[in-house]
């Protein structure tokens, strides 16, 4: 798990996770072993368009589709602090939490 925040815009820390390639399989391994499937992130979903102006030359414009998702909070960030820098848990424990993935963007 990892706070991130960034170095760039100041954006403050979210939690997230990223598990190793080898625990992903145990985590499916685990769900297709108990006819489980993972949990979707459940969350207000917007997609929206901005209308860039070149910072170089104001004649040029491009667009930029950003899907925007808000999720409440249920977890304070100091909860994940001994988990900075590890990528592999218990699968079981994997499978039971909320998922976000490639398939949740439209």
């Amino acid at each position: 798990m990892a706070l991130a925040e960034s170095d760039v815009d100041s954006t403050k820390a979210v939690v997230h996770g990223v598990i190793s390639d080898d625990n992903a399989k145990m985590v499916v391994h685990h769900l297709e072993a108990s006819y489980k499937s993972i949990c979707r992130l459940n969350a207000v979903r917007e997609r929206i368009v901005l209308n860039v102006t070149s910072p170089e030359d104001i004649s040029k414009n491009k667009n930029f589709v950003v899907d925007v998702f808000v999720v409440d909070q249920v977890k304070k960030c100091s909860e994940f602090e001994d988990w900075k820098g590890t990528s592999h848990f218990d699968p079981e424990y994997i499978a039971g939490l909320e998922h976000f993935g490639q398939d949740d963007i439209p």
